[in-house]
C-alpha cells in the first residue's frame, strides 16, 4: 500500500488540500448564484494572470509568450463579451409559446 508508506505530513497536505479544494467549490457555487458567469471568467483568467507571472518570478522561468498570450485573448474576449448589448430572450419579447406559468396560475 503506497498510501500507508507516506509520512503523517504528507497524508496531513494531501488532507488539508482536499478540504481546500472541496470549500473552493463551495464558494465557486455561491457566487455563481450572486454575479455573472462573465465575471467569473473574468477573475479567473486574472487570477491565472497573476499566477502565471508570479509563478515565472518567484521560479526563475521564462514564462511563454504563448501561454501569455492566450490568457490575454481570453481576457480580452471576455470583457468584450460582458460589453455585449443583451440579445432580448423570447419571453422578453412576449413569444415563446410554451411558457411556464407563475404560481398561482
Amino acid at each position: 500500500d503506497e498510501f500507508g508508506q507516506l509520512s503523517a505530513t504528507v497524508k496531513c497536505a494531501i488532507f488539508v488540500t482536499g478540504i481546500l479544494g472541496c470549500s473552493l467549490s463551495i464558494v465557486y457555487t455561491k457566487l455563481n448564484k450572486i454575479t455573472s458567469a462573465t465575471s467569473i471568467t473574468i477573475a479567473a483568467n486574472i487570477n491565472k494572470l497573476i499566477s502565471a507571472v508570479l509563478g515565472a518570478y518567484i521560479f526563475k522561468s521564462e514564462l511563454a509568450f504563448t501561454s501569455f498570450a492566450g490568457l490575454l485573448v481570453c481576457m480580452v474576449g471576455a470583457v468584450m463579451f460582458s460589453q455585449a448589448p443583451k440579445v432580448p430572450s423570447l419571453e422578453d419579447k412576449g413569444g415563446g409559446g410554451d411558457k411556464k406559468k407563475k404560481k398561482g396560475q
